[in-house]
């Protein structure tokens, strides 16, 4: 006698996401665990600054065992601050103790309305930067 196990449709799918959702835990808790040196500082692009564009950018990066990242695609950003985000994240490089992973970054680029100068790049956490414009650059 043949045991057949059947699931209804919805069984099948709570399954699904459960399991996806696990995943997506695990890989979250790898990327917050990581570290990175960046090979340069972002950039604020020009456009961007004219046009008083800010906001964030929100990166899919897969980064190899080695720490390099080996794709980049953009989830979700303003269009003059796309190219600027894919440009920084090439050039990190993540610690090596953690296996191949999937990260979702995300770069904060804002203007800034204080007086005093803030730096450039301020890391939030390990997939979240808050890059903020030259002063000078801003109009009173």
């Amino acid at each position: 006698m043949k045991l057949r196990l059947f699931l209804p449709l919805s069984g099948m799918l709570v399954l699904i996401l459960s399991i996806t959702s696990l995943f997506a835990t695990a890989q979250e808790k790898v990327c917050s665990s990581m570290t990175f040196t960046e090979a340069a500082e972002p950039l604020y692009p020009p456009i961007a600054l004219a046009a008083h564009v800010e906001g964030p950018v929100f990166l899919k990066v897969s980064f190899l065992s080695d720490g390099r990242p080996s794709e980049i695609a953009v989830v979700k950003g303003r269009d003059f601050l796309r190219s600027s985000a894919l440009t920084y994240v090439r050039g990190w490089h993540a610690n090596v103790d953690a296996p191949t992973r999937v990260c979702i970054v995300e770069l904060d680029y804002r203007r800034q309305n204080e007086k005093k100068s803030l730096p450039r790049a301020l890391r939030i956490s390990s997939t979240h930067v808050l890059i903020n414009a030259p002063q000078m650059l801003i109009e009173p």
